[in-house]
């Protein structure tokens, strides 16, 4: 992810301090020996069909987001895949 223009932002913006330590810590959250093979998970993700949930539900014991209808059988398979 590129946080650069964040991070501008925060430094033309009197919260140079901050950024920094903003910076280091998304370098060590986003470093592939925290989680292995980020870049990899990374393309997983983004390579998943966009689906718009037609509902959400953030029940105590379960979330429930959308419903099979909510995407054709052919993202389905894309997300089983």
């Amino acid at each position: 992810m590129d946080y650069s223009r964040l991070l501008h932002v925060l430094r033309e913006n009197g919260m140079a301090a901050w950024a920094r330590r903003l910076e280091a810590r998304l370098r060590d959250y986003f470093s592939p020996v925290r989680h292995g093979d980020y870049p990899a998970w990374r393309r997983a993700v983004s390579a998943l069909p966009a689906v718009r949930p037609g509902h959400y539900c953030p029940r105590r014991d379960a979330v429930t987001i959308g419903a099979a209808a909510d995407c054709s059988a052919g993202q389905r398979a894309l997300i089983k895949a």
